[in-house]
């Protein structure tokens, strides 16, 4: 080999290098022990042919005895291939299914491999053979929609498909391969149903390759180093006798021994024989039941001559697995030589393609204690003892596998020893079912890596590591609230009796009168008679006693059977669920039934002792008196009539065994029905009991308790009627949140209706009007200054009058716009307003306005119904009501202990509200609302009633389940609570239902659209756990919201503003007021809501309506949920399947389209590799310039022949396709002949940056199984190769080309492995696209590592264009780019945003070069600050500025925005569209599509997708998913977006870009978008630091390029400026922005008393001096700087004084190239003898030397220098040490009188200050040691366009505060110079972390009360919080505190302030919300000399306001203003 390259092997560098592979390396993680390392079951067999083409693959022994059929590894290649070509030929294409109808024989094998090697799917499923199996075979079709059946003779599939026989296929020679990939689906497994449709699982080529390798760790194989070999007898149509028996054995090099399943079963012995014949180590597989029939059936003299020690592993699974059977079978085969851990005890699942856990070490028992296994808990147990079950453990998971065991009702994880769900995940687990049937795969919450998890629906439990099964979730046996897992009742129901079938029995549980009931159905020995009915009885007694020995649970009956109505599944699992259906349908043929006797007790004579006639309530104390037996037909009398009653119905219709609402008894009403309960008997019913049998038993058990309190009675006191008394919860809420400082707040709980009066008699309304409001106090009450209520004694004498409006001529929107969002005070009232206008036509109509805060929807009710009457029959009297909404409110109703620990309990993980596409909260901005109704018809609206009650809930259940599917929608996250309105009122009074008041009580409902299952489970769901929450209802809804606002921080914000209202069951058939007449307009407000649902029943029908903050809503976004929501109601009532389905709701049909249109980019794809192009262009154009570089220039030719040169010498060296080659040179030329020989080879380049640490580099090379390392090319070429260097090694499309390592969330960094195709793919669109050419050049900023570098040498060499490479040792150097972009003419630049913006920054701070010749601009890889493409295009006029966005794993970019016009509402650039044969999609973590504005994750799909992650199968399986409906692959960014209306996509950052802090979710895009805004802002970035519970936001901010020099700024940052300080830093500000800030507080002016200062007379204005920073690049006039240095000239006078007149200070100036016009750049000397410049160096500098980091770039940028420099010899001699003192003063005058003469010379000057001479200035001004420099200047001709302001800490705050809610305002703002970027430009956030970690460590301290008031509020203040300190500055709700504890300070401060003789005796409530601080507050109550007038001038200035709205208002009788107009 030539010694001009430099080859670095692994071996004795960087440890040992494995062994590799002949077909390649292991990309996607461990690998199957095999001879290949193919990654799918193609690839497996074609090389197994080729290295072993006459090995035995497959043996069949047809009769189990004898094998008669042999396939080699060549046979099945052959075979496989002809049956490939045979589906071709028919139409058949890669991607469709094929039912495969076969026995276990070769046709199976060689149909199954041929339906791989055509790329289809196959469909394996028995042949037909009996009317069930046929249904089944239906069915499957009917799903799998397959294009062909693929059978052999003798089967008739009679489908309507063409069918294709294997025998018949024949010409291998036709069959045209395709391509297989790892996530091909090679077959769909259908999984045994019971009496469901047949789920089918799709299984990978990847899915089996890594299960495969699991089989062979788990069974030992791997350790043993022999191939996998198997017998097995399972079906082939199921997963272990399929995937561990036959694929596994043949992929792995072994041979695979099948015998049909009736062998077996014929003859067990069959199996063991054929094991014992087989050479070599052996595995099987068997559920329990064969081993008990092996050892039933077998004797071990039929197997004498067999021996079994090499059998290596027997799998026991498929069903769970007994301690006893496993110790019998290995205990009876031990004489054979079995050894007991042979037996190894597994866990699996089809969808997990086979194997999740298996226990190497054997079958483990381990006994725990059944009872408290039933209660979920694992204890274990003595061996023998009573009470005690065996548990076998499964094992840990294999490799590659992850176990979680999940609580089914909370999602959280189980710890060990606690019963849950199995939740699976691995690259295993497949990508869930075909069609539609609901996936299986949910996230776990827990989960940081968000991986795919399958829930399994098994229950099991953990124990030392190991997994132990416990059932199934469905089949579970719930008795008495006890657990029973039914395959332990089988267990024991066949242990004692001899003459049952071993294995063969089922226990479920049916529906019983009283509770659910245990049947088991056990299979009896054929030899036993049917017609002895004895021993029959005598088994089944037996049966029922065992269960009840060992289970303490009785079976209702034991039905005793033949063994074939015991049907299993194909792996011989027990299908419960199917012969519990035919048990309850008749179906079951039963030989014996032993039911259970019942004791019916005493029937009762006549009515019972104890309970009243007429139907009253029976008392506790007269059911208490009845024999036991009596008390159920009692109690069961008793609540059929009044559950009856309730629901309209006949007592004779109430079901006992359905859930009340199929009776019709809503929420409400059974509340009421539970709350009659309590008052009667004492006994509090769980909302569990839904149905009447369940309501008695809890009756009947309840009455051996001590009873329950209920509610105390209600005590009228007419008394107090007009005594202030407190706030409801719900009313304080109210109040507060009007507020318009409050989150969506500045509207009132108001209900406004407008209604067409019609013939309505007004003189007569309003009189009845006056009626209704003298009647109800709470129609006149109003709020008191301290936060309390009261009803006035004396009303205002026209209470209760109409007002009147004339709007003729004004339009009805004009006069609705000031009542319908009316806020009236609630200090002055009335807090109701009903008016009157007349439209043009004469006809009057009303206007009715209600505060919410007096009554509620209960209460309108009454008012209308009280209202109707009083109108309709004005003589009538309504009964005196004594009790008052009073009486209610002060009554003692402290919630009850239970209570107050449910929620607590809950609270953890009770989610937040929707997360809707809403717009920022604008504060000060009261929102608008806006209505969507739908009417539902009478019809309709019964058929929905009577489809709810037939799914056991009620019609709102239905409604607010299909809200709360509309809502999971367009949520960010399916689960989250709903703010559901209550209207129950307690039986404490008999008045207190027509009492008139705010009675509302609110439910948080927690709702889970994410959880897998139907829309009718959703419904039940949803009332299920309504009903739970209401049995805890004392502790309020209201307060609950507050907890959790103190759990997420968040008080004073809207906690749960979605809102459902609930108006069923509570008027008579009609909305309220509906009587009135046409009702014509209707809208509700409710404070910090922002969508309420409400719903009436009208007329029969319902009305449906929305009430919306519609301008906080997103354009259309509300119309699509109303109509997606209208929609789902119409399915439902439909009925069908749509109550069966997933609660989902369909893209909106005008979105999908958009989607399909913007997704539709199918174009040409590209057929070559990545460096095809590069070697074309070498042969066309050998001379042109392809790479400049620092040190070299290499032509098309010159590195065309380098590179072959390289890769002959790799190929020599044994390298070639599917090898990895590390690159570690630096940027350079040899980098890119070192990548194109690499991937000219078919290898894949690693870059390895040397810059790396060495451990870095050692892990990379070692993690990617890197062959060699580049670490050189030499400069010489070599000797030309000859003849062709790659033979058949010419790379392929499908090759990788490229391994890129990422950072990884876990630590560990990804290796993003990427193919020709994918990378060419994007490469060939983009140079399409932009038109870029061979006239292009493109500057090659990008480091190797990031995968923007693979574009710029294929994509720019690949159609002829220059790349530019800039000197590696000026990294990120923006003025060397600069030089470059000028010196080559660059027209294409392609990097990350930041270092773009570098090139922007220097250029407009130096003005070189004037133009930058960009043509087109590719920006990507983070985000683009909104302003940087219009300051780019200020410099580059011609370029076109592109956004593309992507990922490394989706080949480079997948998305590209041309930026054409930059809308200054951006809150960052639009992410834009697909590129070519690319799409994007936007999907909820349930995989479906996000409507348009709605967040969330980016999902990459298409030809640039990589392979996946190098040798990293977990990642690769997490990352890159299948689409759970149409199959598609997508990779998963983690990034976020979201569709906008056109289509366009916009992204919104990574998942940990959005993150929570205080309880609020933050975007913090929207702060940095609010930041960027900011004056004098450049850039802004914002991140989240802290631990988990106190995450704080911290801002990072650079200053806009026009605002870096900016105005003097006195900051010192830098260790230069520190070290002028001499060390001195006590006091000293170093902070940048409190320097600043410290200079505008003028700290230099002295403040005296202006009383005595005397002012002086006003004189003409002295000249002011400025100074400049910014100067233009114009050159400085000559003359001009003359006249500037004129007044230092010598003279008769000086123009300045010196001491002594000997002038010793000189001058000396630094002048830019070209910064004076006609004076050569360098240093001068001027001499004021003759007015004259003496050069001393004409070398112009690049960076004038002598200044400080901060001075810096202003002196950089300056035309010209000054320096003013002391020659102490000229002076000292007189003056001594004094000489310095008087330099200073002369030096003083000279900067003065240069100041002066600058403006006019046209010039300006900034003083810079000290400068530090180092030997290089000294020399450049031949200074000697004498002299010493006191001062410099810099000036030019001054920039005077306006310069953006320097940003401040202070200034940044204030302008958030205007912009954003408190809440979005960082704690921590950090000014940098520029912001920390990576390796590859993008920022560097661990830096950004440890800055916020510094900044925030420095400003924590608490600010002190500072005056006696402040601390006497901040007193009261910590002792509410129980703190001892708090800081004076901090809001109120910062600090946790919530409106009800404010509502409490403000009373105790009105004492103390009282107290203390201190302002505020007087304070009123609204004041702590409008000044929430400790100092805010003080400082209002300290300048306010009169609360109360203030407070009373307040509300006069309101009362004047809304007088003004409607100038003809006349308080006047609407009767009497139209009569006199008729006059």
């Amino acid at each position: 080999m030539r010694r001009w390259t430099v080859i670095s092997t692994i071996d004795g560098e960087w440890g040992e290098r494995p062994r590799q592979s002949t077909l390649g390396s292991d990309p996607m993680g461990r690998h199957p022990t095999a001879p290949h390392r193919a990654m799918d079951l193609v690839e497996g067999a074609r090389a197994l042919a080729d290295l072993e083409p006459d090995g035995a693959a497959f043996r069949y022994a047809p009769d189990g005895r004898a094998v008669t059929d042999l396939l080699t590894r060549g046979d099945l290649d052959r075979r496989a291939r002809e049956v490939a070509a045979a589906l071709q030929a028919a139409g058949v294409v890669p991607g469709d299914r094929v039912l495969l109808l076969s026995g276990p024989g070769p046709e199976f094998v060689a149909g199954f491999y041929g339906c791989l090697y055509a790329g289809v799917c196959a469909v394996p499923c028995p042949p037909p053979r009996s009317a069930r199996r046929r249904g089944r075979l239906e069915s499957v079709a009917a799903d799998a929609r397959p294009a062909a059946v693929l059978t052999t003779r003798g089967v008739e599939p009679a489908l309507d498909v063409p069918v294709l026989f294997v025998e018949d296929a024949a010409d291998a020679a036709s069959w045209r391969p395709c391509r297989v990939r790892p996530d091909t689906p090679a077959l769909i497994q259908y999984t045994s149903g019971s009496t469901s449709a047949p789920k089918g699982a799709v299984i990978t080529h990847g899915n089996l390759v890594a299960n495969i390798g699991m089989i062979s760790e788990g069974t030992g194989h791997d350790a043993a180093g022999s191939p996998l070999g198997a017998v097995s007898w399972l079906p082939v149509h199921h997963d272990m006798g399929l995937i561990g028996c036959l694929l596994a054995p043949v992929f792995c090099g072994g041979t695979a021994t099948l015998l049909p399943p009736e062998a077996f079963l014929q003859d067990p012995a069959c199996w063991l024989r054929l094991i014992g014949e087989c050479g070599g180590l052996v595995s099987s597989a068997a559920p329990n039941f064969a081993l008990d029939m092996c050892v039933d059936r077998v004797s071990i003299d039929q197997l004498a001559d067999v021996r079994l020690e090499h059998w290596q592993a027997l799998i026991c699974g498929a069903e769970p697995v007994r301690a006893a059977t496993v110790e019998r079978f290995a205990r009876h085969l031990r004489p054979l030589g079995l050894r007991p851990e042979t037996l190894l005890p597994a866990y699996g699942l089809a969808e997990a393609t086979l194997l999740a856990t298996v226990d190497r070490r054997g079958a483990r028992t381990l006994r725990v204690d059944a009872a408290d296994l039933e209660q979920g808990r694992l204890t274990p147990a003595p061996a023998g003892g009573e009470g005690g079950v065996d548990l076998v453990s499964c094992g840990a998971p294999a490799a590659g596998t992850r176990i979680a065991v999940v609580d089914p009702d909370t999602a959280a994880r189980c710890p060990d020893g606690v019963v849950g769900e199995i939740h699976v995940t691995g690259p295993h687990v497949t990508r869930g079912y075909w069609g539609d049937a609901p996936s299986p795969l949910a996230p776990l919450k827990d989960d940081p890596e968000r991986r795919v998890w399958l829930r399994t629906g098994d229950l099991g439990v953990v124990n030392d590591g190991a997994l132990y099964v416990t059932g199934r979730l469905k089949d579970l046996i719930i008795l008495d609230g006890r657990n029973l897992h039914p395959h332990d009742i089988e267990l024991t129901a066949g242990r004692d009796a001899p003459v049952v079938r071993p294995g063969l029995s089922a226990a479920f549980s049916v529906p019983g009168d009283d509770t659910e009931r245990l049947v088991v159905v056990r299979a009896v020995d054929p030899r036993v008679r049917a017609a002895d009915t004895e021993a029959l009885r005598e088994v089944a007694e037996r049966v029922r006693r065992a269960v009840i020995a060992d289970h303490a649970a009785e079976p209702h009956a034991v039905v005793l059977v033949r063994a074939g109505e015991i049907r299993l599944t194909t792996s011989g699992k027990v299908r419960r669920q199917e012969i519990r259906r035919r048990y309850l349908a008749g179906e079951l043929r039963a030989l014996h039934v032993h039911t259970a006797s019942a004791d019916p007790g005493p029937a009762p004579a006549g009515t019972p002792v104890g309970v009243p006639a007429g139907g009253r309530s029976p008392d506790r104390r007269g059911l208490l008196g009845l024999a036991p037996g009596a008390r159920p037909g009692a109690v069961e009398a008793w609540l059929r009539d009044r559950a009856a009653a309730l629901a309209r119905v006949e007592p004779w219709e109430i079901d006992p065994d359905l859930p009340l609402p199929a009776a019709g008894l809503d929420s409400r009403r059974a509340a009421r029905l539970r709350a009659e309960i309590l008052d009667a008997t004492g006994v509090a019913v769980p909302a569990g009991a839904d149905d009447l049998r369940a309501l008695v038993d809890a009756v009947v058990s309840g009455l051996d308790r001590p009873p329950a309190d209920g509610a105390p009675p209600l005590v009228p006191a007419p008394s107090d009627r007009h005594e202030p008394f407190p706030l409801t919860d719900i009313q304080h809420a109210y109040l507060v949140g009007r507020g318009v400082e409050q989150e969506y707040g500045g509207v009132a709980a108001h209900a406004y209706l407008e209604i067409d009066a019609g013939d309505l008699d007004l003189a007569r309304l309003e009189a009845a009007w006056r009626r209704i409001v003298a009647r109800h106090d709470m129609l006149r009450a109003v709020v008191t200054a301290d936060g309390h209520q009261r009803v006035p004694a004396q009303s205002p004498p026209d209470a209760g009058g109409f007002d009147l409006f004339d709007v003729r001529g004004v339009p009805p929107e004009e006069a609705r716009a000031a009542l319908d969002h009316e806020v009236p005070s609630p200090y002055e009232g009335p807090l109701h307003r009903i008016a009157v206008t007349r439209a043009p036509d004469g006809r009057a109509r009303l206007h009715l306005s209600v505060d919410l805060l007096v009554a509620d929807l209960w209460s309108l009710y009454v008012l209308s119904r009280e209202w109707r009457r009083l109108y309709e029959d004005p003589a009538a009297d309504l009964p005196e009501l004594v009790l008052g909404f009073r009486d209610w409110a002060v009554a003692e109703r402290s919630p009850r202990p239970e209570d107050v620990a449910y929620w607590r309990d809950r609270l953890p993980d009770l989610p937040s509200a929707p997360r809707l596409p809403v717009l920022a909260w604008r504060p000060g901005e009261p929102a608008r609302f806006a209505r969507r109704e739908h009417r539902v018809d009478a019809a309709t609206w019964t058929r929905l009633v009577d489809l709810a009650r037939s799914h056991g809930v009620t019609p709102s259940a239905v409604l607010l389940a299909a809200y709360s599917a509309v809502l999971g929608a367009w949520s960010r996250d399916p689960r989250f609570t709903v703010n559901v309105t209550l209207f129950n009122r307690p039986d404490a009074h008999p008045e207190l239902a027509d009492v008139v008041g705010d009675f509302t009580a609110v439910d948080p409902l927690a709702v889970d659209c994410a959880a897998p299952g139907r829309f009718a489970d959703l419904a039940s769901d949803v009332q299920r756990r309504l009903w739970r929450d209401l049995e805890h209802a004392s502790y309020s809804g209201v307060q609950v919201m507050r907890d959790l606002a103190r759990r997420d921080g968040a008080t004073g914000g809207a906690i749960l503003p979605c809102v459902f209202t609930s108006g069923l069951g509570l008027g008579d058939g009609e909305p309220p007021f509906a009587w009135l007449g046409r009702a014509v307009h209707g809208i509700s407000q409710t404070p910090q809501v922002l969508l309420d649902h409400q719903v009436f029943e009208d007329g029969g029908g319902a009305t449906l309506i929305w009430d919306a903050a519609a301008d906080y809503f997103p354009p259309g976004v509300l119309d699509d949920m109303f109509a997606a929501y209208r929609l789902l109601l119409e399915e439902l009532v439909a009925g069908g399947d749509r109550w069966e389905r997933p609660p989902t709701v369909p893209l909106p049909p005008h979105q999908a389209e958009i989607r399909a249109r913007v997704n539709d980019t199918a174009g040409p794809v590209p057929t070559g590799t990545l460096s095809d192009g590069v070697f074309a262009r070498a042969a066309e154009r050998p001379g042109a310039p392809a790479v400049i570089a620092v040190d070299r220039t290499l032509t098309y030719g010159e590195l065309a022949r380098r590179a072959e040169t390289l890769a002959a010498d790799l190929i020599a060296a044994g390298l070639g396709r599917g090898d990895v080659v590390g690159v570690s040179l630096p940027k350079g030329w040899r980098q890119i002949v070192a990548v194109l020989a690499v991937t000219r080879i078919g290898a894949a380049y690693l870059p390895v940056d040397p810059g790396l640490p060495e451990e870095r580099r050692r892990w990379l090379v070692e993690s990617s199984g890197a062959t060699i390392v580049l670490r050189d090319v030499p400069d010489e070429t070599g000797a030309p190769v000859t003849g062709p260097v790659l033979g058949d090694a010419r790379p392929r499309p499908e090759d990788l080309a490229y391994i890129l390592y990422t950072s990884g969330s876990t630590g560990t960094p990804k290796g993003v492995a990427v193919s020709h195709r994918a990378a060419l793919n994007t490469c060939v669109d983009i140079v399409e696209r932009f038109a870029i050419g061979p006239n292009d050049r493109v500057l090659g900023v990008s480091s190797l590592s990031f995968d923007l570098s693979v574009f710029d040498i294929f994509g720019v060499l690949g159609v002829g264009g220059v790349l530019v490479l800039p000197d590696p040792t000026r990294r990120a150097d923006p003025a060397h780019w600069t030089d470059l972009v000028d010196e080559h003419g660059i027209t294409l630049w392609n990097s990350v945003p930041a270092l773009m913006e570098l090139v922007v920054d220097h250029v407009e701070r130096t003005g070189s070069p004037k133009t930058l010749p960009f043509g087109r601009v590719l920006l990507s890889g983070d985000w683009i600050p909104v302003s940087l493409p219009d300051r780019l295009r200020a410099l580059a006029p011609d370029a076109w500025v592109v956004s593309l966005g992507g990922a490394t794993e989706a080949g480079i970019w997948s998305i590209a925005y041309p930026i054409e016009r930059v809308d200054p509402s951006w809150e960052s650039v639009p992410y834009g569209r697909p590129l070519r044969n690319q799409w994007f999609e936007v999907l909820n973590e349930r995989f479906e599509p996000c409507p348009t504005w709605v967040t969330g994750e980016l999902f990459i799909g298409g030809v640039g997708l990589a392979e996946g992650y190098w040798r990293d199968p977990d990642r690769t399986l997490a990352q890159f998913v299948s689409h759970p409906g149409d199959g598609r692959r997508l990779y998963r960014t983690g990034d976020l977006g979201r569709y906008l209306p056109d289509g366009t996509i916009q992204f919104l950052g990574r998942h940990d870009h959005q993150v929570k802090v205080g309880g609020h979710r933050i975007e913090l895009g929207e702060i940095e978008h609010a930041l960027r805004a900011a004056p004098g802002v450049g850039d802004a970035v914002v991140i989240a630091h802290g631990d988990r519970h106190r995450r704080r936001l911290a801002a990072f901010v650079t200053r806009a390029a026009s605002s870096a020099p900016g105005d003097a700024a006195p900051s010192l940052p830098g260790a230069d400026e520190l070290a002028l300080l001499d060390g001195d830093l006590e006091g000293v500000l170093l902070d940048p922005a409190e320097r600043l800030e410290f200079t505008a507080a003028r700290p230099g002016l002295r403040l005296l008393p202006a009383a005595d200062a005397i002012t002086l007379p006003e004189v003409e204005a002295a000249p002011r001096r400025s100074s400049h920073r910014r100067f233009t690049a114009d050159p400085v006039p000559l003359d001009a700087l003359s006249r500037l240095l004129e007044g230092l000239r010598d003279g008769d006078r000086h123009a300045y004084g010196s001491a002594g007149g000997l002038y010793p200070v000189q001058v000396y100036l630094d002048v830019a190239d070209g910064g004076v016009d006609g004076l050569p750049g360098g240093a001068y000397h001027y001499g004021p003898d003759g007015h004259r410049l003496f050069p001393l160096d004409t070398e112009p500098l690049p960076a004038r030397p002598g200044f400080t980091s901060v001075n810096a770039p202003l002196a950089a940028g300056a035309p010209f220098a000054v320096y003013l420099v002391a020659q102490s010899r000229a002076i000292r001699p007189l003056y001594g040490g004094l000489w310095r003192d008087f330099s200073l003063i002369e030096t003083g005058l000279i900067a003065q009188l240069l100041d002066g003469a600058a403006p006019a010379a046209g010039l300006g000057l900034c003083q810079v200050g000290d400068p530090h001479f180092g030997p290089e200035l000294r020399a450049r001004f031949d200074l000697d040691d004498g002299h010493e420099p006191l001062h410099a200047l810099v000036g030019g001709v001054p920039d005077t366009a306006p310069a953006a302001p320097r940003p401040t800490r202070a200034g940044l705050r204030r302008s958030l505060a205007e912009r954003l809610p408190a809440a979005l305002v960082p704690s921590t703002i950090v000014i940098l110079d520029r912001l920390p970027l990576t390796s590859i430009g993008k920022v560097d956030r661990s830096e950004l972390e440890r800055l916020a970690g510094e900044a925030a460590a420095a400003g924590e301290a608490p600010v002190p009360p500072a005056t006696d008031l402040e601390r006497v509020i901040a007193a009261v203040v910590a002792a509410e919080l129980g703190t001892d300190r708090i800081s004076v500055t901090d809001g109120f709700f910062d600090m946790g505190l919530d409106s009800a504890m404010v509502t409490r300070i403000c009373g105790t401060l009105r004492t103390r302030l009282a107290d203390a003789d201190l302002p505020g005796a007087d304070l009123p409530l609204p004041l702590m919300f409008e000044a929430p601080s400790v100092r805010a507050l003080a400082a209002r109550l300290d300048g306010s000399a009169d609360l109360t007038a203030a407070a009373r001038e307040g509300r006069s200035r309101g009362a004047a306001r809304r007088a003004n709205r409607n100038p003809t208002r006349n308080r006047r009788h609407a009767c009497a203003q139209w009569k006199d107009g008729e006059e």
